[in-house]
Formats: structure tokens, C-alpha cells, sequence
């Protein structure tokens, strides 16, 4: 029993820990580059956007990219799961 409670024990440890843990200060340091405008792109309710990201997270000032996103926006607010990536 009281190896049961040891391994129950590290356990909650370990996932506490995961839980608390600090981001690096490299993620917090990473930039927004661009926000999305959305325009209508089809005639079924798609919507499409680029955003301007950085070619390397790390070295934000050696360039950006953008990237090319659509989306659907959802017809039922009330029921609406969120996006999808």
C-alpha cells in the first residue's frame, strides 16, 4: 500500500511541477507580427486572410512570411466548437 502512495505521491509532484513551470524567456520575447484581416473569398461563407509571421522565431528580425489561412465562420453561434487549425 505505501508503495502505492509513493508512486501516487511522485506522480502529483511531477504534474504540479509541469503545471508551474516558467516559460522561457525566448517565448515570451517572441513578437506579434501581423494581425488577420479577414475578407469574404467564395460564395459559401468562407473567409480568407494572410498573417506575417517570422521565418525564425528565434532571430524575429531576419525576415518575415506570410501564411495564407480561410476559415468558416460558424453559422450557429449557440453551438459553436471553436476553430480549427
Amino acid at each position: 500500500m505505501s508503495s502505492r502512495f509513493a508512486a501516487l505521491a511522485v506522480i502529483v509532484v511531477l504534474i504540479a511541477t509541469a503545471c508551474t513551470r516558467n516559460p522561457t524567456p525566448q517565448a515570451q520575447a517572441t513578437p506579434a507580427v501581423g494581425a488577420i484581416k479577414w475578407t469574404s473569398c467564395s460564395p459559401s461563407g468562407f473567409e480568407c486572410g494572410t498573417v506575417a509571421v517570422p521565418l525564425d522565431y528565434a532571430h524575429p528580425d531576419k525576415g518575415t512570411i506570410n501564411i495564407a489561412l480561410n476559415r468558416k465562420p460558424a453559422t450557429d453561434q449557440a453551438n459553436r466548437i471553436g476553430s480549427v487549425l
